[in-house]
């Protein structure tokens, strides 16, 4: 097989050079469809496919609710933020600025990554020639943060709402096991890192205010496809 490595290859020895390379195939695999019954069911540690079909049900629907919940929530947010508008201070703006610019110039740098490995002509000029803008749009959405954040923290300062130690300590123990193996070690870092623990509590009062606020309000249900309700809109940035 002849390949020819791409001009922006990591290694200038090869960058634009043609290669053969030998490919000895072992085995060839073909996939099959699994019945979907009871045996299926007792090879996902499910005793029948009665129970399997609970389960993915049970799954599905928390799914849905979690992406209903966040539909609902980046509207009443945007309701709030549309509907206030006062100064906020600007080092509170700069930080979360700060913030937000840091995890998007390490998506670009990734992202110029894959392209380079990929052959590709975008990368590090279009980065540069679009920072600017990106800049100013980023920006006002850290603004928009802090002025939401100093809005629901009123609210729930009015209501005297509070983040209990037992909720901190649930999102704690679900963090902890996103890292299998590690519970202890994830457990402890947080117990010693105020800044880390509160990371975890700001979004659980968040919502903690946010629900209130839809407790005082009447909803109304609106049918929408499973593609309407799980799209994830490029803008939508809570």
């Amino acid at each position: 097989m002849t390949v020819t490595f791409p001009e922006n290859y990591g290694s200038t020895d090869l960058a634009g050079r043609e290669a053969v390379f030998e490919v000895d195939v072992k085995e060839l695999k073909k996939s099959i469809p699994a019945p979907v019954d009871d045996e299926l069911a007792k090879k996902m540690g499910l005793e029948s496919l009665d129970k399997l079909k609970e389960t993915v049900r049970t799954q599905l629907q928390t799914d849905y609710d979690g992406y209903t919940k966040l539909k609902v929530k980046r509207a009443l947010l945007d309701d709030l933020a549309a509907k206030h508008s006062f100064p906020v201070p600007q080092g509170m703006v700069d930080m979360e600025f700060d913030a937000i610019w840091k995890r998007v110039e390490e998506e670009m740098k990734t992202a110029r990554s894959e392209d380079g490995k990929s052959g590709g002509e975008a990368g590090e000029g279009e980065a540069k020639k679009d920072e600017p803008a990106l800049k100013e749009e980023y920006r006002g959405i850290a603004e928009r943060r802090v002025r939401l954040g100093l809005l629901l923290n009123e609210i729930g300062r009015g209501q005297n709402l509070q983040v209990t130690q037992e909720e901190v300590n649930r999102a704690l123990f679900t963090e902890a096991r996103n890292y299998p193996g590690r519970e202890k070690q994830v457990i402890e870092f947080y117990r010693k890192n105020p800044h880390a623990l509160e990371n975890l509590r700001a979004p659980l009062y968040e919502d903690k205010v946010v629900s209130y606020i839809l407790g005082q309000i009447k909803l109304t249900e609106k049918p929408v496809g499973k593609d309407e309700l799980t799209r994830i809109d490029e803008d939508d940035d809570i």
